[in-house]
């Protein structure tokens, strides 16, 4: 983005762009009510900034039951990439995202199935150059290529995407569905099958979710201890693991996971733990007078 594109948003706007998006993320998109309740600003107020961000094609209105629901364009989701990248922050750490899965039901199957037979994928993975192995178990095939490994089974693709680093763990989450719907394009073209793209609904689902913090000082305090292979992990109030760290890359990690179908996601536990971090650093006084007493 040029520098000229980043002048015309100003952080009213931007802070628009970033409600908009959560919603949007979390499947319940925002009303022009919600932003202002959620900014503590005017509805009138509300109202101009949003003619403002239509005008340079970042937001769409649209009008769901008796409302009109919010959510970013392609240029928006671009402009706030590009902001969230390159804004300062007293606490901003590199952040990862990998073992990020995102599993797509092949819609036409039975047509595959039918036309090409059971072997259809040993046909087209026969002169696949990559690396192939064969699981058994799960009658699925894996195959490896240099930024991602694509599971094949019966019924469904499964996508893993490889290491990708940012500052926003929210964004980062959206790069690597970006990524994963480059790659099911991919898949659909070389295979020659339908692939779901409903992915925020009910139909393809993130099966798998790691977010570290890179560089996390509580991680290198812990792994600079004289116990060797020391590691601290975080249950939550159910016995389930929630945070743990981890040292195996050598960089001194703090790192969430989603367990499918059991809590809620990763990048959701990096954001509280890195507002935390950031409440410490304004307030270092009360840290302070805590650590005293």
């Amino acid at each position: 983005m040029s520098r000229s594109q980043q002048e015309v948003i100003n952080g009213t706007e931007e802070e628009i762009l970033r409600l908009t998006y959560e919603g949007e993320s979390k499947g319940s998109k925002k009303t022009q009510n919600d932003l202002s309740e959620s900014m503590n600003i005017g509805k009138s107020q509300v109202s101009r900034k949003l003619e403002t961000l239509e005008e340079k094609n970042l937001v769409d209105r649209e009008v769901e039951g008796c409302s009109k629901k919010l959510s970013l364009t392609e240029q928006g989701c671009r402009i706030l990439l590009s902001i969230s990248s390159s804004t300062p922050s007293k606490y901003n750490k590199p952040l990862s995202i990998h073992k990020f899965a995102l599993k797509f039901p092949i819609e036409n199957i039975d047509e595959v199935e039918e036309k090409r037979g059971e072997s259809w994928r040993q046909q087209i993975l026969a002169n696949k150059e990559a690396e192939v192995n064969y699981n058994q178990r799960n009658d699925s095939y894996s195959v490896k290529e240099s930024n991602y490994t694509c599971w094949i089974n019966r019924k469904n693709v499964i996508i893993f995407i490889e290491d990708i680093e940012g500052r926003d763990p929210i964004l980062l989450k959206e790069k690597a569905i970006e990524r994963a719907l480059e790659v099911s394009k991919k898949v659909e073209i070389e295979f020659k099958i339908e692939l779901s793209k409903q992915y925020s609904g009910i139909r393809a689902k993130v099966s798998n979710e790691h977010v570290a913090i890179i560089g996390d000082p509580f991680s290198k305090l812990v792994h600079e201890t004289d116990y060797e292979g020391c590691n601290i992990k975080i249950q939550d109030e159910k016995g389930r693991i929630r945070l743990w760290t981890d040292d195996s890359k050598g960089r001194n990690d703090l790192e969430a996971g989603t367990q499918f179908k059991k809590h809620g996601f990763a990048e959701e536990d990096i954001e509280t733990l890195l507002r935390f971090y950031r409440w410490l650093l304004n307030n270092g006084n009360f840290a302070n007078t805590l650590l005293d007493s």
